[in-house]
């Protein structure tokens, strides 16, 4: 989910394993793993996604998710993605699936 509205949906194996919206992806890389360092530092370092979490009290027309996503486009700040078929019987909010 991401301002409230689910981004996602699928079985868990699936979407773990191959996330299809970019806020799922984005998610994924953050979560800590064993043994991830700072080349650096030589300090742990958790990835973080960029910009700001949406004023869910501002109603935007377009996707919640666009001013933080890497992979944009146009139509994202015109309108809201619905959900689209995904794979394995899953959906996914994301004009990367269709519009």
């Amino acid at each position: 989910m991401y301002a409230g509205q689910m981004v996602e949906e699928g079985d868990a194996g699936s979407v773990l394993k191959s996330p299809r919206h970019p806020y799922t992806e984005a998610l994924l890389k953050c979560r800590p793993t064993l043994g991830r360092r700072d080349d650096a530092r030589n300090e742990r370092r958790l990835p973080v996604i960029p910009g700001e979490p949406p004023d869910l009290t501002a109603h935007s027309k377009g996707c919640a998710y666009e001013p933080r996503c890497a992979d944009s486009m146009k139509i994202c700040s015109e309108r809201a993605p619905e959900m689209f078929d995904g794979q394995n019987g899953g959906t996914v909010r994301c004009f990367k699936f269709g519009g």
